[in-house]
């Protein structure tokens, strides 16, 4: 007996309900998170003033936190949702509101 397993596209990822779970895909494999820890948070909200105060003074792109979805791969797809991402300027056009197309800088 042949078991057939349904991939999950980036489109079918986007319209989730929000649930309060982090939930991302490797190449179209859907993995559930707990939200992370406030320690985990803390962390990140250093890493993230940090570098927006530098990248803000050197006028250098967009710092995007609260993990939000970067489209690595298509077919199958793969969208991450990294705690700090940096994006520079020439590439800040990109933005939407659906995935990033491809990695953070």
């Amino acid at each position: 007996m042949e078991t057939t397993t349904h991939l999950m596209t980036a489109e079918e990822l986007i319209r989730l309900p929000d649930d309060g779970l982090r939930h991302e895909l490797i190449k179209g494999q859907h993995l559930t998170m707990p939200p992370p820890s406030p320690e985990h948070g803390a962390v990140m909200t250093n890493v993230a003033v940090l570098l927006h105060q530098h990248v803000r003074a050197h006028h250098l792109g967009k710092v995007i936190t609260g993990d939000a979805g970067f489209k690595l791969e298509s077919d199958p797809d793969t969208v991450l949702g990294p705690d700090v991402a940096f994006i520079r300027q020439e590439r800040i056009a990109s933005i939407s509101t659906q995935y990033f197309p491809g990695a953070p800088d």
